[in-house]
């Protein structure tokens, strides 16, 4: 049997999991009232948390980027994610 789940964490960050695959969508993971810079001086206010700290993630296959704007890839995500290279 597929073991599936998908988790809306806030933003465009959802954590997908299927058949022990995890995927994590656009991560964002700053806390409300933080400011993510999306370019050409322009700026938004995060309103909400996320639902879970980015701290608290088990191990990822993989990270999917829809673009590197703050709103989808901000630096608590860049920081705090654990890279692996081949």
């Amino acid at each position: 049997m597929d073991e599936s789940s998908v988790r809306f964490i806030g933003n465009a960050t959802t954590l997908i999991r299927h058949n022990g695959f995890t995927v994590l969508t656009d991560p964002n993971f700053m806390h409300r009232g933080q400011r993510a810079h999306l370019g050409y001086g322009i700026t938004t206010r995060r309103l909400h948390d996320p639902a879970i700290d980015g701290s608290k993630l088990s191990p990822l296959d993989a990270v999917v980027l829809s673009h590197l704007h703050d709103d989808h890839w901000d630096r608590t995500a860049r920081d705090g994610l654990e890279r692996i290279t081949t």
